[in-house]
């Protein structure tokens, strides 16, 4: 094999490549786009909740878009690479992480608020083993 040859191969492998990898990363970008839009419309009607009887406050509605919009990039990042099949594992790592510290944010709150309930209900357990 000459030089020539050598380099018409490579350069006609890397056209290949370069046209099987094209439509992908053209679906990647229209998979972005479409969620950048869809995150910032629910971003912005969650701006314009308003529920009725409640005192929420603009604090607390700005803080709540901020947090759901941080959290919906990150979420469409990870799309964006499992579909591109860059670093599946780590892709399910990561989301596996994300599912797990939403769900002990949610015990520890939901534990945090009923913890009065939880004390009569010990303290009723306790006058209960108690006469017996």
């Amino acid at each position: 094999m000459d030089f020539v040859t050598v380099v018409y191969n490579a350069m006609n492998q890397m056209v290949i490549d370069l046209i099987n990898v094209v439509p992908t990363l053209i679906v990647a970008l229209v998979i972005w786009l479409l969620g950048i839009y869809l995150l910032d419309l629910g971003v912005g009607l969650l701006k314009k909740v308003d529920f009725k009887g409640t005192d929420l406050d603009n604090k607390a509605i700005n803080t709540l878009t901020q947090v759901v919009g941080m959290a919906g990039r990150v979420i469409l990042v990870l799309i964006v690479l499992d579909y591109l099949g860059i670093a599946r594992n780590v892709v399910g790592a990561v989301a596996n992480g994300i599912t797990f510290a939403v769900a002990i944010a949610l015990g520890l709150s939901f534990g945090k608020a009923l913890e009065r309930d939880a004390d009569g209900v010990v303290a009723t357990v306790r006058r209960m083993l108690g006469r017996k």
